[in-house]
């Protein structure tokens, strides 16, 4: 994985979206994709792919686009998508449930190796082939195994304790879906997902675009 390059964080967010289309074309078939492809394709504008892909790959040819095969393997190999990532998901609820059944996350590598719960009806069970475990033994499993990156679907009371269990476990990056704020030491990386929040987001868009349809005279200003 190419660790020299420093990216603006909204281009980093579009690459996993660039190799994402780009690997599904390259199993399709397809030879090239122009960045007017790739921009209809992921509602982008042609001349932010074009600047964004010029910062790890560099420009198309003119006339015919960018080379999908190669192309999907210097992403791959900047994003770290062929390396394979283990991770550990806190909360086998029905998030965390749905989360460890993802199919997706196979393409960037992530291989979830347990689960961890409190609920007893739950331990010793599995959920799509991943063991069930106490959350009690998660400070010894992670002493146990190299584990970089840990996913946290619990309730917002519990989200802060976990994060501080996986920290100090050596986890390196957490993924937190709880509704709440975690907050870590500087060296660790944290990404909070807030699924209330953009469910609001999309319900005032929602309440607004209704208003505007049921009074066109309405402008935005």
């Amino acid at each position: 994985m190419d660790k020299k390059i420093e990216l603006p964080q909204p281009t980093a967010e579009r690459l996993p979206r660039y190799y994402r289309y780009i690997s599904q074309r390259k199993e399709a078939g397809q030879q090239t994709a122009s960045s007017e492809e790739i921009g209809a394709a992921l509602n982008l504008d042609p001349a932010q792919v074009r600047k964004d892909l010029s910062m790890i790959w560099g420009k198309g040819r003119a006339g015919i686009g960018y080379a999908v095969a190669p192309l999907a393997v210097r992403l791959e190999e900047f994003l770290g998508a062929g390396t394979e990532k283990t991770a550990v998901l806190v909360g086998a609820g029905k998030l965390g449930t749905a989360l460890a059944c993802y199919s997706g996350f196979q393409r960037f590598g992530l291989r979830i190796t347990a689960l961890f719960d409190r609920d007893p009806e739950k331990i010793g069970t599995s959920v799509c082939n991943i063991p069930v475990l106490d959350e009690h033994i998660l400070q010894q499993y992670l002493d146990q195994n190299h584990i970089l990156l840990g996913i946290i679907a619990v309730p917002a009371a519990s989200a802060q304790a976990v994060a501080d269990k996986l920290a100090s476990g050596g986890v390196q990056a957490v993924w937190n879906f709880a509704p709440a704020v975690i907050r870590l030491p500087q060296d660790r990386i944290v990404r909070n997902e807030d699924l209330g929040a953009d469910l609001a987001v999309l319900a005032y868009h929602l309440i607004h675009k209704e208003g505007r349809e049921t009074n066109p005279s309405v402008k935005d200003e």
